[in-house]
Formats: C-alpha cells, structure tokens, sequence
C-alpha cells in the first residue's frame, strides 16, 4: 500500500496491513506519521489517485472524493469491496467500466480511468457537485410538476443516448441515482448494474438485480431486458418526486414484487387533484406492467415528455427541444417573467399580508382565552370524586370546631371517633391527603386538651405552687413541640404532595413509551415470522429442485450451507437430512443391481428388465425396448424397488423418498396425510408453478394454458385448494 506524507507530500511505499494502527516515520522529512486502521483512509493512494474523503457505498463497492495528481482535479473513485474481487467479480467491474467509457454525454457520469493495485480494483469517474433528486424530495417533500418533467426529460435524453449508442441498459434507474450540479444539470449515475442486450445468453440463468421499489415486473422474473425497464422505472421517479411518495411500499421484497406484478398504483390525481391529466396519463404509460403497453422507444417517450410540457411550463422558453441538453436551473420567478405575471404576485403577496395580518390579530386576542381555558381544564382534570369531596367537607367541618376557642373538647373528642368511624379513606393520592389532616386535627384536639389541663393546674398552684409548676413547665415544652412537630408534618404533606405530582406525569409519559415499545415489538416479531414462512419455502423449492433432479449431493451440501447460515431450522434441515440420507441408501442399493429388480411393472413403460448404474431398461407391451432414468419411473415402481430392497423400512419412509424422486409431489395429501413438512413442500411447489402461469399468462398464453393442464392433473389431488387454483386460472385465461 502507498500513502500520501500529510507534511511534505512524499509517497511512502511498503505500507502492509499489519503497519495499520501504528505510527512511522516519513522516510523523507522525518516527521511521525499516523496510519489509521481504514486503509482507505485520507491520503492513500491508488494510481494516479489520492483518497481524500468517503462519498457513500452502492451495491458492490465503496465511493470516495480523491484528487487525480497528474491532472489536479477532482474525481469520484469507486472502489470494488474486497468480498467482490474475485476473478468473476473483477472482470464484472472492469466490464462496468468499459461500459462506462463507450458513454459521453452531458447528462451520464463520464469515466476517466481503471486500474488495479495491491489487489484493489477502481474506476475514476467524474466529481459530481451537487444533490441526489432523494435529497432534493426529503427536503422539499414534492417537486413542482414541470420541474419534475425537466429532470426526467434530460434522465430519458441520456438513456436514449446509451442505448442508441452501446445498446446499454441502466437496470437501476431511481432518485437515489439522478443528481442536480450546482449549476443545475442533470446527471444519471451508477451504471454498476448496466448490461449490454446484445451481449444476453437467453439460455442463462440471471439473477435479479435493481432496486425493489422500482424494479419493473420483468426484472423480478430475470427474464430478457430492454430498455421498456428503464421505461417502467423512470415512470415509478416521475411518480415519487409529484406524489412525494412511493406507488408502492410493502415490507417485504415478497410483498413489493407483487404489487408491481398485480396492484396498479394509486392514480396521481387521487393523490393531488392538482396534478394535470396529461401528466398523470403520461406517468400511467410509463408504468404499465406489460412491456407492450408502455413507450415502445426512448424517442417517443422523450417527444411525450416534451409536448406534456407544453401545457405545464409557465414559459414555453424554458422548454428544451428534444434531444437538447438544458445546462440551467428552472428558475421560474425570475425567467421569462412578464409585467403580467409581476404583478399577479405582487396581488398576491399584498392579500398574503393582509391575510397575515388578520391572522395575527386573530392569535393575540385567542391565545390568552385558549390559555386560561387550558390551565382550567388542567385543574379541573385533578378535581376528587364524590365520596372524596364529602369525606373532605366532613373532616373540614371538624377543623373549624377546633378553630373555635369556645369549643368543648369532649365534643370534638366524639366527633373525631365518629369521624374515623364513618369515613373510609383508600390508598389514592388524595385519600392520603385527607388522612394527613385526620391525624393534624388529632393533634391539634390533643393541643387543646393539654392546653386545658394546664389552665386547670394553674388553678391548684396556690396549693402546691412547686409541683404545680413543674407540671406547668412540662406541659409547656410540649405544647411547643407539638407545634413544632405539626408544622414540619405539615411541610412535609406539601413537599408530598409535590412529589405525588411528578411522579403521575412521569409515570404517563412512561406508560405511553411502554406501549409504543410494545407496538414496536409486535410489528417486528410479525416481520420475522412473515420473513421466515418465506424462508422455508425459498428453502423447500429448492431441495425439491434438487432431490427431483437426482443431484443428492448438491442437495446435501446445500443443506450444510444453508444450516450455518440460518439458525433456530434445525428441525426443518434434519427432515431433510433424513430424506437425503434415505436417497443415498436407495441408490446405493439400486444402481447397478442388473436383474435383480426384473419384471416390475412400470406402467405404460413397459416391465423393467434390468437396471445398469441409473439407467433403467424396459420392455413394453410389444416387445420394445424402452431406457429411461431411475427417477423418470412411476411412482408405483419406485415404490416396488425401494420395498424389495429395503423389506423392513416403514411404508410411510419409502413413500416419503420416492415421492421427491418422483413428479409426483401433488399425490402427498392422499399418500402421506398426516406428514405435515412434504405436504406444505407441495403447496410451496403449487404455488411457485402457479406463478409461473401467472407470468407467462401476460407473456405467452398458449404455453400458460399447457402449463395450467399439467398443473390440475398433477395436483388434482389437493384437498381444498384446489377449488382455489381452478377458480383463479379459469379467472386467468378469461380476462
């Protein structure tokens, strides 16, 4: 690794991964250097590059700021991730970059170079100074209808110019990836996910890419692209930058695709009925979920989005023609103003003020009144019941014969116990309050009492003067500490009370936290149970795939995988071990077992004759002879072998097996009714056909319609969801 001296600018070699963390000298001015663990850290060098700072990270590398030293300017470097740079994944990444390079145009990045060193793969790309239209929506929430229609129109000018030039497709195409420069150009980015039609195997498997929300329904069945895709995703931004959002939003990717393959998305008009007809029929083209029925060129989508503009730009000067590039920002309160429009805003600011005006007017006088009614709202929510209020009348009532000085104490004395004996005070706040004041007035009828018996001995003190001011002197102290005592108990009921208070509110507002955590909880856990039913099916398909194709050893590999990588299956992966293991024995025994399985009927095949490795021979009915593979018998036969070979293995064992060996998954319900796991093995493998019908019924209906009669006769033995099926492909083939 190269890095940059931050003090004299010299390149220091032989930087290993081992040196990261640590602190060298500069071989050159000798100053300490600290190296970060990030080796990709400000001042590394890559070529003709020096890494200034990170941008972002996209789908298979991370893009960095750096400066080309030879040419002293800015660029954007993308670095491909290291789990990515295998031999398969450099000669991806260098086929982006070359993808890249055939493209210049105003409205595309431009790559400047490629290169690879220390085992690290970059491609250089033009600096782009500005904002993601993502950025531009979080921040305004809606964009203007006609500035919205600018930015796709020059988005669709560079798409046209890379499919019209290199036949490239974006496959990609979303907010995230149109970007505003300061001086106001568009410009499409992140052609990582680009390919090249001609250059399509339509015999090869491909593996979906792009993101889900503006994926169009072909991309999700990784069927043959063009650019009708970019098409369907440039229609789904068009949609979010008016609406302010996404036609479609599900939770799950399950969810999302199909929505794109069977919802149509709520009309712009019923979003905003502001929104121009015009520009919501052009958005609904984009978006049709038949390749045949959108824009059937980027030439004529351009022209549509260009004559749309013809009726929502305030100025048709603003307007570029079509196949020209619009270099400035669509200012449309200072551009081709008129006097006209000048003071139509004028008219409108002037009612705005006095809108304003009236409106503040209206809040000084209302704010006082909403005040007070609040703040007595607020008093009156803490108000006591009935039974408080009458407790709290009665106990006041004894406080002011206390007050009184001619009071008899006997009678207060009796009030108090009928008092505590009629009342009943509970364990709430302000019963608590009440019973404080109980036990103070106790005090006090106590105060008075001693207060009277030192009045009666000061009656006796010329007959005992000393003891009798003993007694006096004592009964005075405590008085005093009676008094003393009742008034921190009375500090102490306020500061209770206050306390009492706080901790209500706090306890409201931690309740409502509690049950928005809950909430929280609740949706999590019904994402992961939905994300695991999912799982298992992904999972089931393929093992079936799999053990239905013969390729056992695959299948038990792919077990092992997938085992490590999703924990808390291992009930699932062991059903499934047992059936592998339950195969190998099978084969074992049958491979190469020549006659020994001979006369066996397999149905309209014939009688087999003998079985050499996997091939099995038979001979029919007219003397034929017919070969066949071992997993291309009937199920009957299957049956036959695997119970000779194996006489004391359970029936319900074997058909277990010869069922995944077999095409005969749809029989599970009648064979095996009480095995729960291959039976929703054949309702995952129902439900994956059944798709596939639903996807060529929009493709290729005669294939679709071959496709449904082989599904009813193999799962005609379903017990409830057949209705179901026949019920919806019938709906199917009738629209």
């Amino acid at each position: 690794m190269r890095f940059q001296c931050p003090f004299c600018s010299y390149n220091i070699r032989g930087i290993t991964a081992s040196m990261l963390g640590c602190s060298i000298n500069c071989p050159d001015c000798g100053q300490l250097i600290h190296i970060k663990d990030d080796p990709f850290q400000s001042g590394r060098i890559l070529g003709d590059f020096i890494i200034n700072r990170k941008l972002g990270a996209g789908s298979i590398g991370t893009v960095y700021l750096a400066e080309q030293r030879s040419l002293y300017r800015k660029v954007a470097l993308k670095v491909l991730s290291k789990e990515y740079s295998t031999r398969v994944g450099i000669e991806a990444f260098l086929k982006e970059a070359r993808a890249v390079a055939k493209l210049s145009h105003p409205n595309l990045v431009q790559a400047f170079g490629v290169g690879e060193e220390d085992g690290v793969c970059f491609l250089a790309m033009n600096f782009i100074d500005g904002i993601t239209i993502k950025q531009k929506i979080d921040r305004e929430k809606k964009i203007k209808v006609d500035e919205a229609l600018h930015i796709v129109q020059q988005v669709a000018e560079g798409l046209y110019y890379a499919w019209d030039e290199a036949h490239l497709i974006h496959r990609d195409v979303k907010p995230e990836n149109i970007m505003i420069t300061k001086e106001g150009a568009v410009k499409l980015t992140d052609l990582g996910l680009a390919v090249n039609q001609t250059e399509f195997n339509l015999q090869q498997e491909r593996e979906i890419s792009g993101s889900p929300s503006y994926m169009s329904p072909e991309q999700f069945t990784g069927e043959e692209l063009d650019f009708r895709c970019d098409i369907y995703a440039l229609g789904v931004t068009l949609y979010e930058m008016i609406a302010g959002v996404l036609p479609f939003d599900g939770a799950t990717l399950k969810t999302v695709a199909r929505q794109h393959f069977y919802e149509p998305p709520k009309p712009l008009n019923k979003v905003n009925p502001a929104i121009p007809s015009k520009v919501c029929a052009l958005v609904k083209k984009m978006m049709e979920k038949d390749p045949e029925n959108r824009y059937q060129n980027m030439e004529s989508l351009i022209h549509a989005i260009w004559t749309v503009r013809q009726t929502t730009a305030p100025n048709k000067d603003l307007i570029p023609s079509v196949h020209t590039v619009s270099l400035k920002h669509l200012d449309y309160d200072l551009q081709k103003m008129s006097q006209e429009r000048k003071k139509q805003i004028t008219t409108t600011e002037t009612k705005e003020k006095r809108k304003n005006a009236v409106f503040y007017n209206i809040f000084y006088v209302t704010t006082p009144i909403l005040f007070v009614a609040f703040f007595a709202y607020y008093i009156l929510q803490d108000r006591p019941n009935q039974r408080q209020r009458e407790n709290a009348i009665k106990i006041n009532s004894l406080g002011s014969l206390i007050n009184r000085n001619n009071s008899d104490i006997r009678i207060l004395e009796e009030k108090l116990d009928v008092l505590k004996s009629s009342i009943q005070l509970g364990n709430n706040d302000y019963d608590k309050i009440l019973n404080w004041k109980l036990q103070y007035y106790k005090e006090k009828i106590e105060n008075l009492k001693l207060s009277k018996e030192i009045n009666q001995l000061k009656t006796l003190y010329d007959k005992t003067e000393q003891e009798s001011h003993y007694k006096l002197s004592k009964l005075i102290k405590q008085n005093k500490d009676t008094e003393l005592e009742l008034q921190r108990r009375e500090k102490i009921l306020a500061e209770k009370e206050k306390v009492i208070r706080n901790f209500m509110k706090e306890k409201k507002a931690l309740d409502k936290k509690a049950g928005e955590q809950e909430n929280l909880s609740r949706k999590l856990q019904e994402i992961k149970k939905e994300y695991t039913y999912f799982l298992k099916d992904v999972l089931r398909i393929r093992l079936y795939t799999l053990l239905r194709k013969a390729r056992i050893q695959e299948a038990d590999a792919f077990i092992n995988i997938k085992e490590k990588e999703h924990s808390g299956l291992d009930a699932f992966f062991e059903f499934y071990r047992k059936v592998v293991s339950d195969l190998k024995s099978f084969y074992s025994a049958v491979i190469s077992s020549g006659t020994k399985y001979a006369g066996i009927n397999a149905g309209k095949f014939g009688r087999i004759r003998n079985i050499i490795r996997t091939t099995v021979f038979l001979v029919d009915e007219n003397g034929n002879e017919i070969q066949l593979p071992l997993n291309a018998l009937p199920l009957s036969a299957l049956r036959e072998i695997a119970e000779k070979a194996f006489p004391d293995m359970k029936q319900s064992r074997i058909v277990k097996y010869c069922i995944f060996l077999s095409d005969s998954i749809g029989q599970s319900y009648i064979l095996l009714p009480e095995d729960n796991e291959i039976n929703k093995v054949a309702e995952a493998v129902a439900e994956y056909k059944l798709n596939k019908i639903r996807i060529y019924s929009l493709l290729d209906k005669k294939k679709a319609k071959d496709d449904a009669k082989l599904f009813l006769k193999e799962f005609s033995d379903f017990p409830i969801t057949m209705e179901k099926y026949k019920s919806e492909l019938k709906k199917l083939f009738e629209r």
